[in-house]
């Protein structure tokens, strides 16, 4: 599969989002990422052995690709440009990790 860029992503999520016969506000989308997150959850307690295969509701793999979806629409929805916060968040991370706040006294 081709790699391709953030804005690349964000663009096709835009096209599938928009063939959808319903659109969603942003509360309801808010709760389908939540939902997504309820499946990841699903998918490590079976696939950790906690829940038995038959109560698996998503697998792992494409519970983390739902949940990009799911949060990069909803991101859009608000209008947060998700590319720019998640790289001033990895800065923030990186800044305290070079001041060594995650570590133990």
């Amino acid at each position: 599969m081709t790699k391709i860029t953030f804005e690349e992503m964000l663009t096709r999520i835009r096209e599938v989002q928009g063939k959808f016969p319903r659109k969603y506000d942003r509360k309801t989308q808010v709760i389908n990422l939540l939902e997504e997150v309820g499946e990841l959850a699903n998918a490590v307690l079976v696939d950790s052995g906690d829940k038995p295969e038959k109560r698996r509701r998503a697998q792992l793999k494409d519970s983390f690709a739902d949940i990009l979806f799911a949060l990069t629409a909803t991101a859009d929805a608000f209008e947060v440009d998700l590319e720019n916060e998640l790289l001033k968040t990895l800065k923030e991370i990186e800044d305290r990790q070079n001041k060594k706040e995650y570590e133990d006294e």
